[in-house]
């Protein structure tokens, strides 16, 4: 259905023209927890069911086909199997979690069908599935709606500099899928969220670059939208603390935060933090007058093949990083930033006075 047909409060993440909603999301993590008591393991956290969920209709939109009901119920027969589970043991599950069999028949013969094609194409063109997840969510148009931007920024939002420093992230996101195992079908299509350290020091000559927070981030080359279209790279916004937001002219979500991102940078300017956007995949023709008609004084870079956000892992818009003075990553956030949130960013990002 069209995300018309959707209350912002009810979207979870548009993906191309598909919308994926808290009913999918609920679903989604009943069916993860219930698999995962089975398996007797620890369920899935939130958000990464979100990026399972996107990651999933990603593939699924160029796949030529479904798996075959055989292929199906194979890789179920193992996945049980490999946990000494039976048929039985998840029907009795499904009743318990009040699941129909047929959601859950759905649910899986996607995992299924999107880990066949993703892999077939790896096999088809020599090139590792990650690589390939990762190149189509480039390709693809994702939304992040309010419901995944409350998820991710539950799990790493710093609310003052005194909480950065006194405690490690509790985890951002990491790179695409790694090579499936009989753990579970889902693997191959998730991402991992990892533990990292934010104590903000000056960068190292050999240290590396990345997008864990505690990471430097990853260097870029990027004309700005001006008229001389003058090439910024991240050494340009060293020595104060930065906004960076990614971003683009179709979004909805973007659309709702530009406002807050407008406001906040002529009160936060003011006070030593900078903020740049990133336009991603658009012509200057095309942002240009977007940049006009908001009133975005704050400048814009242009991405325009894209490989810069895939260099800071970007999977769906708005994605903003928040870094330190020496271009240290200190949190992310996925997903349209409220007033609310912003600030909390802004004043952990604010030096000590």
């Amino acid at each position: 259905m069209a995300s018309e047909e959707f209350s912002a409060e009810e979207i979870v993440a548009i993906v191309g023209d598909a919308v994926i909603t808290r009913n999918d999301l609920k679903e989604a993590v009943t069916i993860d927890a219930l698999m995962a008591e089975l398996a007797r393991q620890s369920p899935t956290n939130a958000a990464k069911i979100v990026e399972q969920l996107i990651n999933t209709e990603v593939v699924l939109q160029r796949a030529d086909g479904a798996a075959t009901q055989q292929e199906i119920i194979a890789a179920l027969e193992g996945l049980l199997a490999t946990h000494s589970r039976t048929f039985d043991d998840l029907a009795a599950a499904l009743a318990t979690n009040d699941i129909p069999q047929e959601r859950f028949d759905r649910y899986f013969s996607r995992l299924v069908s999107a880990n066949a094609y993703l892999y077939s194409q790896q096999a088809a063109t020599g090139v590792a599935a990650p690589v390939l997840l990762r190149s189509w969510q480039q390709e693809t148009r994702i939304s992040f709606g309010s419901i995944a931007a409350s998820l991710f920024d539950a799990v790493q939002t710093p609310t003052t500099s005194s909480e950065i420093a006194a405690a490690p992230d509790k985890g951002t996101l990491a790179q695409p899928p790694i090579e499936p195992t009989a753990e579970s079908i889902a693997d191959s299509i998730t991402n991992s969220i990892v533990d990292a350290p934010a104590e903000p020091f000056d960068l190292e000559p050999d240290e590396p670059r990345g997008v864990e927070t505690g990471q430097i981030a990853p260097d870029f080359a990027l004309p700005e939208l001006s008229k001389d279209f003058a090439t910024k790279n991240l050494h340009n916004f060293r020595g104060s603390p930065s906004v960076l937001s990614f971003w683009t002219t179709w979004c909805p979500y973007c659309l709702r935060q530009t406002p807050t991102l407008v406001e906040a940078h002529r009160q936060w300017g003011e006070q030593g933090i900078q903020f740049v956007g990133v336009n991603v995949k658009e012509d200057p023709s095309v942002v240009e007058p977007y940049v006009q008609q908001h009133g975005i004084e704050y400048p814009i870079l242009l991405d325009a093949d894209g490989a810069v956000a895939s260099a800071y892992a970007v999977q769906g818009y708005p994605t903003t990083y928040f870094l330190d003075k020496n271009n240290r990553i200190v949190a992310r956030h996925v997903g349209a930033l409220t007033k609310e949130q912003l600030q909390n960013y802004l004043l952990a990002l604010r030096p000590a006075e």
